[in-house]
């Protein structure tokens, strides 16, 4: 695992429990849980741990929250991100 690819993950949404880390996958693909993000469609803040700067996503996969799927895929669709060497 590298350290740089860790984030955190706060739902913007009513639909979930708020707050988990995720795991940059990809250039603006994050994996996290489905309990914290809510459903597909669901807007999410992104952020790395110890840094201030948050950067705005969605939700483009979404399990069961609390199952055995209980996974997520957000897009990060904000401008200023830049994603981890």
């Amino acid at each position: 695992m590298q350290r740089q690819r860790v984030v955190a993950v706060t739902t913007t949404s009513a639909a979930a429990s708020g707050r988990g880390s995720g795991y940059v996958v990809g250039p603006r693909l994050v994996l996290t849980s489905a309990h914290v993000t809510g459903p597909t469609g669901s807007p999410v803040e992104v952020f790395h741990p110890g840094h201030p700067q948050t950067y705005h996503g969605h939700v483009v996969w979404s399990g069961t929250p609390g199952g055995r799927d209980d996974a997520a895929l957000v897009v990060i669709d904000d401008p200023a991100w830049r994603p981890p060497p």
